[in-house]
């Protein structure tokens, strides 16, 4: 099912038919607009790159993100998963914990928080449950540990370092998702993106109803279908919109003083 924004584009309409009045086909005229305002688009829809994408993911799993808890303190965050090394040595306790002794007392992990071995879907379970439905981010600020006695215990799923390794390689193979809610309409209209976006580029992410044929009524519509779409990418929707208006007014008045150029089609005649 795919949801729908309402994006006042009149000004860029507007700024179309000015290109039109000018007696240029509109088929050639909307292919060259829609790839310039795609790529506009493309490059406002997070992540600015694959690696703030993959350090994001990286952050939510081992921590590391600065968060601002309220009155202009900033902690960082601690992870969704409490880390332990490959040869860590736990003794069972009879409540089913994991201890870890250490001079003085020590911590311990709550039976059901240890998977030392977690799987790949154990893994997922506990990050969407810990995702914020508004961003799709994790935010988890401060300890997530408690005092018993001289222990204390860990209330984080608690796996080996390989087990995080490996959920993070399984994992980040998501990076470039939303962009690639566009790439089926870039992949139509001839604009290159790095494989990192491609590799989303599917009907389940996105589409692109092309008519751009010398008819009377030319078209084309993009949609973006991916998980978030609506919500993250509207503003960027809207601020392409709004600068390629302004930008294609100043190629009208260029052209209307200058005359067609060498090119004799102002640059739409492809």
């Amino acid at each position: 099912m795919s949801t729908t924004v309402q994006i006042d584009d009149v000004r860029f309409r507007d700024a179309l038919n000015r290109l039109a009045s000018l007696g240029l086909q509109t088929g050639r005229v909307l292919k060259v607009e829609a790839k310039a305002l795609l790529r506009e688009i493309i490059k406002r829809t997070p992540p600015d790159d694959r690696a703030q994408g993959e350090n994001a993911i990286k952050q939510d799993i081992f921590g590391g993100r600065k968060v601002n808890v309220g009155g202009g303190n900033l902690v960082k965050t601690i992870g969704i998963f409490f880390i332990i090394g490959e040869n860590a040595n736990a003794a069972q306790g009879k409540d089913g914990a994991a201890y870890f002794p250490r001079r003085g007392g020590g911590y311990a992990v709550e039976h059901n928080y240890w998977k030392p071995n977690a799987t790949v879907q154990e893994m997922a379970d506990v990050h969407n449950a810990a995702r914020s439905r508004a961003t799709g981010r994790v935010s988890i600020a401060g300890s997530m540990t408690k005092k018993v006695g001289r222990w204390r215990f860990v209330d984080r799923m608690t796996v080996k370092r390989s087990a995080a390794n490996r959920y993070f390689r399984h994992i980040k193979q998501h990076v470039g998702k939303l962009k690639g809610g566009w790439a089926v309409a870039a992949n139509a209209l001839g604009i290159n993106l790095p494989s990192w976006i491609t590799r989303h580029a599917n009907a389940n992410q996105g589409f692109v109803l092309d008519d751009l044929g010398n008819g009377p009524s030319p078209s084309i519509t993009i949609g973006n279908t991916s998980k978030g779409a609506r919500s993250k990418t509207e503003s960027a929707v809207k601020r392409a919109l709004y600068n390629r208006a302004v930008k294609i007014k100043i190629n009208v008045k260029r052209m209307l003083k200058h005359g067609s150029g060498a090119s004799g089609d102002y640059g739409y005649g492809n």
